[in-house]
């Protein structure tokens, strides 16, 4: 029996067998025609025009004889079924054995069943690839016919709630005539009764974008209200994403073992550190975010975002984790906070000054301490909310947008080994394309501490297992699973969007319980036939090209607007009424694109940001930068970095430099220095070469303010210095220039060149003098100080007592007290120049002037200890400390400690000491302050040798030494050789007593110079005890009668009258048999009692017992 296919590509079969294609497109033409059309006799002339229109007659009759006698080399022995006359052709066939017309025949009896069996024969559109009129004519007819079967059985299971059954002629429907909103209604209509109003509401999205791209029509009324109605019997509330990555944490078994181990370290006490690294999509913060979940028991987890757009916001994530505190815990804990700290802090929550004391009223402290004490508020105000029990966990994600200070707030951290322990948990992502940068930050994390896990893709079965738990599935085709994974290699962020991919388009769904339905291909075992796009950008492009317009606008303006923003900027910047914005935002979230904070919104993740920038018009991106800064540059408390930002990307230069320039300024302001540095640098860059020289100064002129004394690069502040100098001495601004060379002497005091630093400061004062009397004053206060280390007596008095004058004139506390100070070194001995400092430090603790402390507190310290006051040093170094730390300036802190461990040397507190010492030490070196590391090296010296270690003393004196050179302090290098001599002399080897009569002598080289003789007279007095040793007394009572003439002669005005000298004289009178001996000891032991008695009971009995020249003098008689 003959049967014929139709539907599709043309197929006749003969007994079963599938007879070979017609030849050629005619054949199959004039044969599928008599098979549409069978059991009637049609006429040879009318199948010839119909097939060869443009042919004449004959040929065309010709033709078609041609092209029957192929259609009966086919048929073989069915060619019976042909009936050939002269003039007609005819296919005598059953109805039923043409497949279009037992379509007919099915669907006539309006049988749900034969309506069934019809559909699934009409496979394909009728004769495909014809396009003969004919033809096109009989196809749409199938169609209509083919259309209103589907409808039928729609309505059908429909009246008798047979949702699946439905659902499949629906989709069959949409599939069909994708533009007929009908059917994307019935969908619509059918997820909603399904339960799956998310479903539903992606149907409604999906018919708006087909309509708009291939009509640019909107929705018809019947489909908005239903949407309408859909959307309103959810109540309002957002329908979230089928597909949500926090529902389901699969793999990174091995990572979390490893972060917990470190977090047991900080547990037991001490501060850990972890960075979780790895490439963007990864799953860093989601690894992170679960291990924090297991530890909301046993810590306190304060968490912050750093943002790409807040990387120039100081402390951005620390102001975060401090608001997240205050919401958690109130404000309760920060009520212990030194009153400097809360004044800090409440530049940045106004609302605190409400709750806390206010800071008592204070001069400005120098931009390297303020900044330093901001950064220590910031760690006391976050460790406040530490519980006994429950310690600190502070998470920074996406710590590669951290700006400087939150980098200088860690260092902190992970530095302070006195504060409990706390527990750093950080995601960061290193810029493949700046490989220095990002060796230099792992060299940086490394040196702090920082422990670095690497999390790598999910493997087979974790990408089958997170599919499942997404799912609810008992089980994932395994197909699917393999698809899923050999397309995206494991990446979660790559397979969610995949997943969410695939519900957008249609191809998944789910059903009332949320179990995923996935659909498979039967004829291949459970293959799946999915188009799964190659790359992560793929699936973003296709997800973001099926948004409706509204909805596609609204999240590029979020894009702008950085990865978080809140709904009205949204609605302003993107034009947008309300209620569309609103709807936008659902569906946004719905789709995944877009989640909810606490504060407003943010895209879902930095790649779909990255790439809804990338692929913006760069006209509309341009205006909605502009859009946001003037939003942004209306708010109470403008962003000044971030319209800075939108102003540059839009074009509008000057307006971004302004914001700029205000940023800086607004950072200093709260001595966020290093910030405010990098707003200036930022607007240098911008500038163009021709801008306007003066306004360039002036910005180079507050860059070197923040960097100076917070950056310990001297030759990066040198080169902004040669740049201003150049240009202001191109303008001839006298202002300008002084300033200029003031700020250059002051460098080069700082890089130990004080030579180059007194020209400088000269050229300084002669643009400044009588008419800047401000940088007058400033630079001969410098000059005063330089030449008196040069000893340059006359002129450093000179330049004292000019600088004192202006200090009065001018009303300045600070610069009149530093200039009293200075002029004391030449007109005060050491006992009342110790007076004038405790006056002055009364003086600036009453006023309020406390950076005159910060100035002269280690030397106040330092001159009591001469005066022979040891218990007033110590008293007065306690105080400088508690007042270091109530201000939090950690700086002076460590100043003070190395001079309070300079006096526990002089008393023979030496474990203490050392403690001190060391912590001084890496202070210095991390600082890169040459000068305090010089001073700690030589202290740590004499505290070994107190310990009885001379090896290590002569070592650590010696680099002291090499430092002290290299700056060019001759009073510093004098006195280390003082240290080294006695050590050496202690070693009682001819060696060690030749080099030391050798440093001696250089010493004394400068005997004749008025200032400093507390070196010269230590030089005398150990010269007696190296002849004494070497039994040339005469000699040595010589060297030991002129140290103390030195010591009671008026013009000693360095040191006070000093047990250690009348012993030595002793020593020698003594052992010569002179009468004298007794008198010399008398003195000894007055000037030690003296010294003693200013002393607490213990320390008194330490220093008289533990120091060896002391143990000397109270055992001799």
């Amino acid at each position: 029996m003959l049967s014929v296919h139709l539907f599709g590509a043309l197929r006749v079969l003969n007994e079963g067998r599938l007879l070979d294609s017609f030849p050629t497109q005619r054949s199959r033409e004039l044969f599928a025609y008599l098979a549409a059309n069978p059991n009637m006799a049609h006429s040879r002339l009318a199948l010839a025009s119909l097939l060869w229109p443009d042919k004449t007659e004959a040929k065309a009759r010709a033709s078609l004889n041609t092209e029957l006698w192929r259609i009966r080399q086919v048929l073989g022995d069915a060619d019976s079924h042909l009936e050939l006359t002269r003039d007609t052709i005819a296919l005598n066939i059953p109805a039923g054995g043409v497949d279009i017309h037992r379509f007919h025949e099915l669907i006539q009896t309006n049988s749900p069943d034969s309506i069934k069996q019809a559909v699934v024969l009409a496979a394909g559109d009728f004769f495909e690839g014809c396009y003969a009129d004919w033809c096109l004519i009989e196809r749409e007819r199938l169609a209509d016919k083919y259309r209103s079967a589907l409808y039928a059985l729609l309505r059908y299971h429909e009246a008798r709630s047979e949702l699946t059954e439905a659902m499949a002629a629906a989709k069959q429907l949409a599939g069909f005539d994708p533009l007929h909103e009908e059917s994307h209604r019935a969908i619509m209509r059918l997820y909603a009764a399904m339960g799956d109003r998310s479903a539903a509401l992606t149907q409604y999205e999906r018919c708006c974008e087909l309509l708009r791209r291939e009509l640019n029509v909107p929705p018809m009324p019947e489909t908005e209200a239903l949407y309408r109605k859909i959307f309103e019997q959810a109540g309002g509330e957002t329908v979230r994403s089928m597909v949500r990555p926090e529902k389901a944490f699969v793999g990174r078994g091995d990572i979390l073992e490893e972060v917990s181990g470190f977090w047991e370290r900080a547990r037991a006490g001490k501060t850990s550190a972890i960075l979780l690294t790895g490439e963007s999509g990864i799953g860093k913060t989601r690894a992170a975010g679960h291990w924090l979940s297991l530890r909301q028991s046993q810590a306190v987890i304060l968490r912050g975002r750093c943002s790409e757009l807040n990387r120039q916001s100081a402390f951005y994530p620390a102001l975060e984790m401090l608001q997240q505190g205050m919401d958690e815990f109130g404000l309760s804990p920060l009520d212990a906070l030194p009153l400097a700290f809360a004044a800090d802090l409440q530049k940045f929550f106004p609302g605190l000054q409400e709750h806390l004391r206010l800071a008592r009223n204070e001069s400005s402290l120098p931009p390297a301490l303020a900044r330093a004490r901001l950064a220590r508020a910031f760690d006391a105000g976050l460790r406040a909310f530490a519980e006994p029990d429950r310690p600190l966990i502070l998470f920074f994600d996406d710590l590669q947008w951290a700006d400087t200070e939150t980098f200088d707030l860690i260092a902190g951290f992970m530095q302070d080994a006195d504060a409990p322990a706390i527990f750093i948990l950080a995601t960061y992502r290193h810029d493949p394309l700046d490989r220095i940068e990002s060796n230099r930050r792992d060299d940086w994390f490394r040196n702090l501490g920082f422990d670095s896990l690497r999390l790598g893709p999910l493997s087979k079965d974790d990408t089958a297992r997170m599919i499942r738990e997404l799912g609810k599935l008992n089980d994932v085709p395994s197909r699917f699973a393999e698809r899923i994974y050999a397309e995206t290699e494991g990446s979660p962020l790559f397979i969610v969007e995949t997943l969410r991919g695939l519900f957008d388009a249609g191809h998944l769904s789910v059903n009332a319980d949320g179990v995923w339905a996935i659909p498979l291909d039967r004829q291949q075992e459970g293959a799946v036939r999915l188009p799964l796009p190659a790359s992560l950008r793929e699936v973003i492009r296709v997800r973001v090209v099926r948004l409706a317009e509204d909805h596609k606008r609204a999240l590029e303006t979020g894009a702008i607007l950085g990865s978080r923003f809140d709904a009205d900027a949204l609605r302003v910047m993107s034009g947008l009424k309300a209620e569309i914005l609103d709807d936008a935002l659902r569906e946004l979230m719905r789709l995944g694109l877009v989640g909810e904070t606490a504060s407003g919104y943010e895209i879902s993740h930095v790649r779909i940001r990255d790439y809804l920038l990338d692929g913006m018009n760069e006209d509309d991106r341009s205006d909605l930068h502009r859009r946001a800064a003037n939003f942004l540059n209306e708010s109470p408390n403008p962003p000044l970095e971030q319209i800075a930002y939108h102003f540059q990307q839009c074009g509008q230069t000057d307006l971004a430099l302004a914001a700029l320039e205000q940023a800086g300024e607004a950072a200093m302001k709260i001595s966020a220095y290093k910030s405010a540095a990098e707003h200036f640098e930022s607007a240098l860059q911008l500038m163009k070469e021709d801008e306007d020289g003066s306004a360039r100064l002036g910005i180079l002129l507050k860059l070197y303010r923040c960097l100076w004394g917070t950056s310990h690069d001297l030759n990066r502040l040198e080169i902004i210095l040669e740049e201003a100098r150049a240009i202001a001495e191109a303008t001839g601004d006298e202002k300008k220039l002084a300033e200029v060379y003031y700020h250059s002497g002051v460098n080069r005091i700082s890089r130990g060149e004080w030579a180059q630093a007194r020209d400088w400061l000269e050229k300084s004062l002669r643009h400044a003098a009588k008419r800047l009397p401000e940088i007058e004053m400033k630079a001969r206060l410098e000059m005063t100080n330089i030449l008196q280390f040069m000893r340059i007596e006359p002129e450093a008095r000179e330049h004292g007592w000019l600088a004192l004058a202006l200090a009065r004139s001018l009303g300045d506390i600070r610069a009149e007290e530093r200039a009293r100070w200075d002029l004391a070194e030449f007109d005060m001995n050491a006992v009342n120049q110790s007076q004038l400092g405790l006056e002055i430090a009364e003086r600036a603790f009453e006023t309020g002037t406390f950076e005159l402390i910060v100035d002269l507190g280690s030397s106040i310290v330092g001159a009591l200890l001469r005066a022979g006051n040891p218990g007033a040093a110590l008293a007065q170094a306690e105080r400088f400390l508690a007042f270091g730390r109530e201000q939090g300036i950690g700086v002076f802190v460590k100043t003070i400690q190395r001079a309070q461990a300079r006096v526990l040397l002089e008393i023979g507190q030496y474990e203490t000491a050392l403690i001190l010492l060391k912590e001084a030490l890496t202070a210095s070196r991390l600082t890169n302050y040459r000068y305090g590391e010089m001073r700690a090296l030589a202290c740590l010296g004499m505290c070994y040798a107190g310990l009885g270690d001379e090896e290590e003393a002569l070592g650590q004196l010696t680099r002291a030494e090499e430092l002290a050179e290299g700056i060019n302090s001759k009073m510093d290098v004098n006195l280390i050789r003082v240290d080294i001599i006695a050590v050496l002399i202690g070693l009682a080897k001819p060696q060690a007593l030749s080099r030391a009569e050798s440093l001696a002598l250089q010493v004394l080289s400068d005997r004749d110079d008025g200032l400093f003789q507390g070196s010269v007279i230590f030089s005398m007095k150990h010269l007696a005890r190296v002849h004494f040793a070497r039994g040339n007394f005469d000699e040595s009572l010589r060297y030991a009668g002129e140290a103390v003439r030195a010591m009671e002669r008026p013009a000693n005005r360095d040191i006070a009258l000093d047990p250690r000298v009348y012993f030595t004289h002793y020593l020698i009178l003594e052992r010569m048999g002179d009468e004298k001996a007794a008198r010399a000891l008398r003195w000894a032991r007055d000037t030690l009692c003296f010294r003693a008695r200013t002393l607490p009971p213990r320390l008194r009995r330490d220093y008289l017992r533990r120091v060896p020249s002391n143990r000397d003098i109270c055992r001799s008689r």
